[in-house]
């Protein structure tokens, strides 16, 4: 284990300040308040909480640096990681390639489980690529847990701000109880609910923040998925990442909400800079959830309430998926298959309305 660290003494003495604690809205978080939550945990600790921190040290919690792939590609993880963080792989959240889908609650619950989350659980989330962060973050309100916070910046931010790293691997506990949610349903879209509610354009609003080329019909965004175009009547709120991301700063860290509140007010996404509950419900989406999560995101920790995130996306929108093993999905009765990805599924337009 390589670590890397600069106490907050010694960084007085050499004349600079330690690195900021801050809580935004007890969900976005400083690597100076992970540090102290770790150490408040400590066995033995009698070092302060941080702040907008209001459990006992005898809680549970747990730091998951999450991104894509079994342990074994873990890349990131196993260069180094935050001490005591655990892997969490995205794909056991949703029902596979080429869909990648939220699971079903129950299935959620029961994945929770596995990853050692109870009821009581405080959870501190992390990643090199925010949006699989606030993806996380999203899943696990939504299950119900009160308790969830990301790191802002992560892992590269720990580190530039001079704290420990390890390479020690840590596996998942099961938690001895299930985990029964239950789930906030407010904080999600399905296509069911886009369907019946597009075309109130005075009570709903789409929000589509992928990548302009994907807006505007030019590119499905994807490899794998074949169809192209947007939902009607959705508003271009920008890119929340890739090459044209205007969420996030270049280091991974999050804009202030001063910067997102005044990019979403030229777009007219919302009435006021005070009021907690927008004009309009806003539905917030991409191309499967990840990016959408990262906009929900930042209007919850503006306060907003009628907020939703889309989970399924312009794939659960556009396509409708077949399990198919032949090459010519049944000669076409299944529709056709990506020809860039190999895949055990048939793709079709789902017939439902698409704007160029």
């Amino acid at each position: 284990m390589v670590a890397i660290f600069i106490s907050e003494s010694l960084l007085i003495l050499l004349g600079e300040s330690p690195p900021l604690e801050y809580s935004i809205n007890r969900n976005l978080v400083s690597p100076a308040w992970v540090h102290k939550l770790i150490k408040y945990h400590e066995k033995g600790s009698t070092s302060a909480a941080p702040m907008d921190y209001d459990y006992h040290r005898n809680r549970p919690y747990l730091i998951f640096e999450t991104s894509w792939g079994p342990l074994t590609e873990a890349n990131h993880y196993l260069a180094g990681h935050i001490p005591g963080a655990v892997h969490s792989n995205s794909d056991i959240y949703e029902n596979g390639e080429p869909r990648w889908f939220l699971r079903s609650d129950l299935e959620l619950f029961e994945t929770m489980q596995s990853m050692g989350i109870t009821a009581d659980t405080a959870i501190i989330v992390y990643s090199h690529k925010p949006i699989f962060a606030t993806r996380l973050w999203w899943i696990l309100k939504y299950a119900g847990l009160k308790e969830v916070r990301i790191l802002d910046g992560g892992f590269e931010k720990w580190i530039s701000d001079g704290f420990e790293a390890e390479t020690t691997v840590h596996l998942p506990k099961p938690a001895p109880v299930e985990y029964a949610g239950p789930v906030r349903t407010e904080f999600i879209a399905s296509v069911e609910y886009v369907a019946a509610h597009y075309k109130d354009t005075d009570r709903y609003l789409l929000a589509d923040v992928r990548d302009q080329r994907e807006y505007e019909g030019r590119s499905s965004g994807y490899n794998y998925l074949i169809e192209k175009g947007r939902i009607p009547n959705a508003i271009w709120c920008y890119p929340v990442g890739g090459a044209n991301d205007r969420y996030f700063h270049s280091d991974n860290t999050f804009r202030t909400l001063e910067e997102i509140r005044a990019i979403w007010e030229k777009l007219d996404l919302i009435e006021t800079t005070r009021s907690r509950v927008l004009k309009k419900e806003i539905i917030f989406y991409c191309g499967g959830g990840y990016r959408s999560s990262s906009a929900f995101f930042y209007a919850y920790l503006m306060g907003y309430k009628n907020i939703r995130n889309f989970s399924d996306g312009w794939q659960g929108w556009s396509t409708t998926y077949t399990y198919d093993l032949s090459e010519d999905c049944g000669e076409g009765i299944h529709g056709t298959k990506s020809p860039a990805v190999k895949s055990k599924y048939c793709q079709r337009p789902s017939g439902r309305e698409i704007a160029p």
